[in-house]
Parts: C-alpha cells; sequence; structure tokens
C-alpha cells in the first residue's frame, strides 16, 4: 500500500462506523484466508480438516468464507493446535494494526509448521557457521602453502583438499595459490650461487 493510500485509511479511521468494519473485515479475511490456507498447504481436503476436528465438511466451508465464518477462540486454538503453529489473540492500537494490514503479504500468511520453522533456523545457524569457519580454514591452507613453497617442497597432496567442499571454496584456494609468487621468483641460497658463479665470484 502506497504512502498516500496509508494516509487515506487513516483519515477514513476517523469515523467510528468505519473503525468498526474495518477491524470486523480484517478479523474475517485473515482469518478465511489463513484456514484455507494452511490447509492446502498440508495436502488437506475441507472433508480431512472436519474429521480431525471432530466436525462438518460444511463447518469448515463457512470457516474459510469471509462472509460466514464466526470462528471461536476455541476453534481457532484447535486449528492451531492441528496446524502447529502459534496463535496470538489480543487487543493493540489502530496505528499497530494499520501498520500490520497495510505490508500484509501472502508469505506472511502463509504460516510454517513448528518443526519446519526449526529445521529451517538449524540450516541457517549451521550456514552461519559455515561461512564463519571457512575463512579461518583456507587462511590455515594459505599459510601452509606459502611455507612449503619458501622450502621449495610444496606438494598438493590430497590433504590440501579435505573439508573444500564446493566448488566456491576450491576456486577460493585456487585464487589465493595464483596470487602466491612461485619458487623461482623467491630468493633461495642457490639461485644467488648460481649468479655469483656466473661471474666468477666465489662458489
Amino acid at each position: 500500500m502506497s504512502l498516500q493510500s496509508k494516509e487515506d485509511l487513516i483519515e477514513k479511521l476517523r469515523n467510528k462506523t468505519f473503525r468498526d468494519a474495518f477491524v470486523s473485515s480484517r478479523v474475517s479475511n485473515t482469518l478465511a484466508f489463513q484456514i484455507r490456507a494452511l490447509r492446502q498447504k498440508r495436502g488437506l481436503s475441507q472433508t480431512q480438516l472436519a474429521k480431525d476436528l471432530s466436525t462438518s465438511q460444511n463447518a469448515i466451508c463457512r470457516l474459510e468464507s469471509p462472509h460466514y465464518g464466526r470462528p471461536s477462540i476455541t476453534t481457532l486454538k484447535k486449528l492451531a493446535s492441528l496446524f502447529d503453529v502459534g496463535l496470538a489473540v489480543w487487543f493493540v492500537p489502530f496505528s499497530e494494526l494499520v501498520d500490520r494490514f497495510t505490508n500484509l503479504s501472502t508469505e506472511s500468511l502463509l504460516v510454517p509448521a513448528f518443526d519446519e520453522e526449526n529445521a529451517e533456523r538449524q540450516s541457517q545457524t549451521a550456514t552461519a557457521t559455515k561461512e564463519a569457519t571457512l575463512p579461518r580454514y583456507l587462511d590455515a591452507i594459505k599459510a601452509e602453502v606459502l611455507d612449503q613453497r619458501k622450502h621449495e617442497e610444496f606438494d598438493f597432496t590430497p590433504r590440501y583438499r579435505v573439508g573444500l567442499e564446493s566448488a566456491v571454496q576450491a576456486f577460493q584456494l585456487k585464487q589465493a595459490l595464483d596470487r602466491t609468487p612461485s619458487i623461482c621468483e623467491l630468493p633461495s641460497s642457490r639461485r644467488i650461487r648460481g649468479a655469483t658463479s656466473a661471474q666468477g665470484g666465489a662458489p
């Protein structure tokens, strides 16, 4: 909703009749949409949901209609338990109500079940841990590579590839190696002795 539309809504809310209608319609429309969306997301028919709630298919049909649905708090708690989602029912100032419904999206209404949300949280934590650990791991590899090259003993054995779990990590390592001077570019006692001999100096 645009800023102008939001301002228009706030202006209309100055009327008490409009405020009452706004609250009623937002609650009815949102609940009806969510019940239908959550049922479909879990692959349930109205008949199956009715059986789980020990009610009739017609009752579920009414719950999913913003014009006829009048769910009680008890019914909402049963639905929350069945869908394994939270339920929040409380009074709020109109400013908060306007902010919520003017920024409402389909994604925000498709509430994940507890196990689904927990799995996503664990996945995000694992990804963050991996991303935090990778730079230190690559730094350790680069330090060892530099040390090996200085002693002219570098051998890219499989142990350097342990833990490189993706092509991205392997590419980062290759970039680090490409920026490292090769052995022929590093000064060594043998190169210095060779240059001295060529000039007739002491071996």
